[in-house]
């Protein structure tokens, strides 16, 4: 069972956008919460590198190795999906 590298890699790509979204509407925000606004568009720029990395390891691995591997690929996708989840929810609060 192979992975879908491609689908994996359009999955950081739509994050990247939405970030690029996020840093614009940051400085629209009321400076009192703009510090807290960065530490959780940070927190998910973090996450979403973590993602990466780990899709660039499977990139070239056989299919025994990416199956073993794909727990961790999982785990970093759910990581990454509640930072983003986060960050859109406290955007939201904000305006």
């Amino acid at each position: 069972m192979k992975l879908n590298i491609q689908k994996l890699e359009n999955k950081i790509n739509e994050i990247n956008n939405e970030i690029d979204v996020f840093q614009k509407k940051m400085s629209a925000v009321p400076a009192s919460v703009t510090n807290d606004l960065e530490k959780v568009v940070n927190e998910l720029e973090s996450k979403k590198s973590n993602f990466k990395d780990k899709i660039d390891l499977i990139k070239d691995k056989s299919d025994d190795a990416i199956v073993d591997m794909q727990i961790g690929v999982e785990m970093a996708w759910k990581d990454l999906s509640i930072a983003y989840d986060s960050v859109k929810e406290r955007f939201k609060e904000v305006g």
